[in-house]
């Protein structure tokens, strides 16, 4: 994720990457977002979420990050973990720069 700047606004912030994607903080939640995909945290409980465009439904998400290998390994039946786990590197680093 190659990150093309940063804009601030007063009730939220947005980080801009390549390829549409964002990801926007808010005082309670960051959110990630692409044209098919969306991934909240939600701050105070630590929790992830996720809705795929084309299924319509949100589901947990676990904290991949604190996941060891061999439940990266099983959850990798179910969902794209290699990118998941991209992104919640990336949202709980940028999570704990507002905290």
């Amino acid at each position: 994720m190659n990150l093309l700047g940063i804009d601030e606004y007063d009730l939220f912030h947005r980080y801009r990457y390549e390829n549409n994607i964002t990801i926007t903080i808010f005082s309670n939640q960051v959110i990630y977002y692409d044209q098919n995909l969306r991934v909240v945290l939600q701050c105070d409980t630590g929790k992830y979420s996720m809705e795929k465009k084309d299924e319509g439904r949100v589901d947990n998400l676990p904290d991949l990050s604190e996941c060891d290998e061999a439940e990266l390994i099983q959850y990798s039946t179910v969902m794209d973990t290699e990118k998941l786990l991209t992104i919640q590197n990336v949202m709980n680093v940028i999570n704990e720069e507002y905290e």
